[in-house]
This record gives C-alpha cells, structure tokens and sequence, in this order.
C-alpha cells in the first residue's frame, strides 16, 4: 500500500487511502485519516467530507483496481485547489471530477476503430472542459466575493490655504501628470 502522497510542504498533509474490502485506515488511524480529511475539505465536518471524497472517487472514471490511485490523485487535486469553505470544497470536488473526465475522454480520442467514435470522444471532452472552465470560474468569482473590495479614488486638484494642514492616509501612486 502507497504511503501518503507526497506534496508540496504549503499545503496540507494528505490521508492515506486503502483499497476496497480494507478499512477506511488501519487500525489506530482512523480518527487521525478522517480529521486530515476534514481539513482538506476547510474544516467540513467529516461524515460530509467522506461522502464527498466517495461521490468524487464514483464519479472519477477508473477501474476498480485504480480506486486507490484515484482516490489518491482526487485527494491531491482537492488539495492543491485549497477550499476554504463547503461550497468551494463541493465546486473543488466538481472541478477534479470534470478534469479527470475530460483528459480521460481526450487520452481515448484516437484508440477506437470505429468510424466516428474519436469525433464523439472529442466532441465530449470538448463539452466536459466547457463544465470544468465554468466551475473554475465559479470558484474565482466566489472568492473574489469573499474578499474586501477596494476603492480607487483619483485627487485632481489641491488647494491648500495659508496656515493650511494636509494629510495623506493609505498608499500614493504619482504619475498621469498634473501638478
């Protein structure tokens, strides 16, 4: 059995996935696998995240002796797209979903001897990738609705009297011309 994944030190640490017929973790981990999947999953409470990492893993084609590897690729792909919240950990488990989908379909374009079916093939990939850049940017537009908005405001004229006190607060940027 594969020990965890190796990833990037930013992000956090991956749990191991066993195969069918084993327990979800050995014996003595099992809190330990489901607390690393919660934090995966922004802190989703558990029984959810697993049924999310199992609706995902259902959905990701593969065959059954490749549940683990895509379990473990679902994992790493969640991870790496850093869900903040449920609903960026529901559009993140979408979006590997749709990937995986996709490059599957594209990596069969060319291997069928049948007349029309590569077309299809790619006809689809082409419509799956079409979900995937949606759901993207989804979770772009949710995260930019999360964060503070910033205003721009451009001065064009001062006028400082005599005896007159000014103050800049916040960052200045000089150009465009003027006095």
């Amino acid at each position: 059995m594969p020990s965890n994944i190796a990833i990037p030190s930013n992000t956090k640490r991956i749990p191991r996935m066993v195969k069918a017929g084993e327990s979800l973790a050995p014996a003595g981990e099992h809190s330990e696998f489901m607390e690393d999947l919660s934090s995966i999953m922004a802190g989703t409470e558990q029984g959810l995240a697993l049924s999310f990492l199992n609706s995902t893993v259902r959905a990701v084609p593969s065959r059954d002796d490749g549940k683990l590897t895509a379990a473990n690729d679902a994992l790493a792909a969640i991870a790496a797209l850093a869900p903040k919240d449920t609903l960026e950990t529901m559009m993140a488990c979408s979006i590997v979903a749709l990937h995986q989908h996709a490059m599957d379909l594209l990596g069969r374009v060319g291997s069928s001897p049948l007349s029309g079916v590569s077309e299809v093939r790619l006809n689809l990939s082409n419509k799956i990738f079409r979900q995937f850049l949606a759901h993207v940017k989804a979770l772009d537009a949710h995260r930019r609705q999360s964060q503070p908005t910033q205003q721009h405001i451009i001065v064009e004229h001062i006028s400082i009297e005599n005896g007159g006190q000014m103050a800049i607060m916040g960052q200045v940027q000089t150009g465009g011309g003027g006095i």
